[in-house]
């Protein structure tokens, strides 16, 4: 079976789920699909062999503690409709965490 998950070409076979619960609450045999799911994506990034989209965001969060970096753009518009400022996570007890979870390890940075 591990072919036909992890071999395919269409990798929406497993990267397809939004974790969305919809496939756990109306299964009637009571399957947690999701955490299946979740698992095969954790086992195809160990394989590295997820998606580009998913190691980007992956490495963005663990460079920046963030999946999409504040940009001046963003804060200027922010103060301009005077939202109040969006307190700076702490990069460095992020990174901690992430990197216990040997996420850096784990993740494959492709060349372009």
């Amino acid at each position: 079976m591990k072919s036909k998950i992890f071999d395919s070409d269409d990798s929406f076979n497993i990267w397809g789920c939004t974790v969305c619960d919809t496939c756990d609450e109306v299964c009637p045999q009571k399957v947690e699909l999701t955490e299946i799911f979740t698992i095969l994506k954790n086992m195809s990034v160990e394989r590295g062999e997820a998606p580009d989209y998913y190691t980007t965001q992956a490495l963005t969060i663990l460079e920046n503690a963030k999946a999409i970096p504040m940009q001046p753009a963003i804060e200027r518009r922010r103060e301009q409709l005077k939202l109040p400022k969006i307190m700076e996570p702490d990069i460095a007890e992020v990174k901690k965490l992430l990197e216990a979870t040997k996420l850096s390890k784990k993740l494959v940075k492709k060349e372009i």
